[in-house]
């Protein structure tokens, strides 16, 4: 088994979809991730019901703020961070998946 995935999530009325998600998608692959997102344009809500169902445990929605994207991580149990670059997000999800010693 390996781990679960992130899912990206982008709205299909963003300026830049889908291109925005698939860079983030690239982008979090490249740091080590496990990555998927929908195949096809939907609304938000819709493709995050289809990444729990693929297992997803975190999610980013990426949000086409004029010139400079926000991406937006959310997981279950807790509230949503924001960040402004993807290699920040990038290593926020690797500080999650690395066991803590208790």
């Amino acid at each position: 088994t390996g781990a679960a995935p992130v899912w990206v999530a982008q709205a299909p009325d963003e300026p830049d979809a889908p291109a925005g998600a698939l860079r983030a998608a690239r982008l979090l692959r490249d740091a080590g991730h496990v990555v998927e997102y929908a195949l096809r344009p939907q609304k938000i809500d819709k493709q995050l019901e289809a990444g729990r169902k693929a297992g997803a445990t975190a999610f980013v929605i990426v949000e086409s703020a004029g010139a400079s994207p926000l991406w937006r991580l959310r997981r279950a149990g807790s509230p949503d961070a924001t960040f402004a670059t993807c290699e920040a997000l990038a290593a926020a999800l690797t500080r999650m998946d690395t066991p803590t010693d208790e």
